[in-house]
């Protein structure tokens, strides 16, 4: 991977107009790499990680709850967008010097069940709060995310932090069980297909996306941060996971600067073609 600094920030979505919506999100990057010096879109890694590491019949949403066409039900996912945005601007009134504490009690009492379990959670370890929703990404692999949270700890330690809701009762479980393709494939394949697994994967990527863009000091250590009915519950990430997904990750890169560099010299060939007709 090259040693240069991406620069990676939100942006709208082709065609969106008006005031930036936290659903419709996209992320944006540029290096000196990039065609005609200009950002190029990135893309998620949501869909990445189940299709390099798990069975292509296997679905972290049916398990979740995300399945139900019920607009009544809520799944996991929708539920954790709420608490992503709760938390976000829980650190904005907390960062903000004129706040009244009376404003943060209130915010407590209105916010959601599980926005109070995470900020009982970090606060309960003594983990300050940095940064919400930090984007994150690699551009010659034209992959881009965000981190839920960023903290610093007691020693001064940063730490990045996955949040997980839902998964009720099955968070750690394989579904189906007597299945085979209840395992992970690749090299992965020694690992279960659950949930947990499929959560540190994807914050196993996005440390390694973050130590490629972010700026300043390098994370110490991550976790995801499961939250459920049952309770919070911290699952650290071993190193171990980023050693293994590092091969995938830099054959990757080298696959979509290959195809992007493809592109770019078939687009100037018929924009070339293109003024010689006229």
């Amino acid at each position: 991977m090259s040693l240069a600094t991406d620069t990676i920030r939100y942006g709208l979505m082709a065609g969106v107009g008006g005031v930036r919506a936290f659903h419709k999100r996209c992320f944006w990057g540029f290096n000196e790499h990039c065609p005609g010096k200009k950002e190029v879109r990135l893309f998620g890694i949501t869909d990445l990680v189940k299709k390099h590491f798990f069975h292509q019949k296997w679905s972290p949403m049916a398990i979740s709850g995300n399945s139900s066409r019920d607009r009544n039900i809520r799944g996991g996912s929708e539920r954790g967008k709420k608490v992503d945005q709760q938390v976000t601007k829980w650190h904005r009134l907390k960062s903000d010097p004129k706040t009244r504490p009376s404003t943060l009690d209130k915010f407590r009492l209105k916010a959601d069940r599980y926005t109070n379990m995470v900020l009982d959670a970090l606060e309960s370890k003594g983990w300050t709060i940095l940064a919400t929703q930090v984007p994150v990404g690699n551009v010659d692999a034209r992959l881009g995310t965000a981190v839920d949270i960023k903290c610093r700890d007691r020693d001064g330690r940063i730490i990045l932090i996955e949040l997980k809701c839902g998964y009720n009762g099955v968070y750690d479980m394989r579904w189906p069980a007597c299945k085979a393709w209840a395992w992970c494939v690749g090299n992965m394949r020694h690992l279960p297909a659950n949930a947990r697994t499929y959560s540190l994967i994807q914050m196993a990527w996005t440390w390694v996306l973050h130590n490629r863009s972010a700026s300043g000091p390098k994370a110490n250590l991550a976790y995801v941060l499961h939250i459920s009915d049952d309770g919070p519950a911290f699952h650290q990430l071993d190193l171990a996971l980023v050693d293994l997904l590092l091969p995938r990750f830099r054959d990757l890169e080298r696959k979509r600067v290959y195809r992007f560099q493809k592109l770019t010299v078939a687009k100037k060939t018929w924009q070339r073609k293109k003024k010689t007709k006229k």
